[in-house]
């Protein structure tokens, strides 16, 4: 019986392990238009676990979105606290509708254990109707 519990206790933790982090961070993005200023920024920053296997994963499927990861404006020493400008990390996945994951690759110096990133996003064509996309995210 002993031997079971353990077994099953193994497989549980596998398959948690095989699914990826069990603790991605959630976003909501409105976009309205005109296109010009319709970068959003989740707000919400998560801490890279120094791994670097950033993805994003939409809940639902909405209008063709771009995505990628910015560092979060709140970070010590960020330069985008004075400037205003979003910084990003990773490159872009461009025309994401659906709801399977994709992988971000960090551009060189980024996530490091300890750096923080938001979800940065802009809708993929300049002519599209308000709208919103739900997911999940992990640094």
């Amino acid at each position: 019986m002993k031997k079971k519990i353990v077994a099953l206790l193994f497989c549980v933790l596998f398959s948690l392990s095989a699914s990826g982090s069990v603790f991605a961070t959630g976003y909501t993005l409105t976009f309205s238009p005109p296109y010009a200023g319709s970068f959003r920024n989740s707000g919400t920053g998560a801490e890279a676990d120094g791994q670097l296997t950033p993805w994003i994963q939409p809940s639902v499927a909405t209008t063709p979105t771009t995505y990628f990861l910015v560092v979060d404006p709140r970070t010590e020493g960020d330069y985008s606290q004075i400037t205003g400008e979003k910084v990003p990390a990773t490159g872009v996945v461009s025309n994401v509708y659906n709801t399977v994951r994709r992988s971000l690759t960090y551009y060189p110096n980024y996530g490091g254990e300890g750096h923080r990133y938001c979800v940065g996003a802009y809708p993929s064509y300049t002519d599209f109707l308000a709208y919103t996309a739900i997911g999940n995210w992990e640094p």
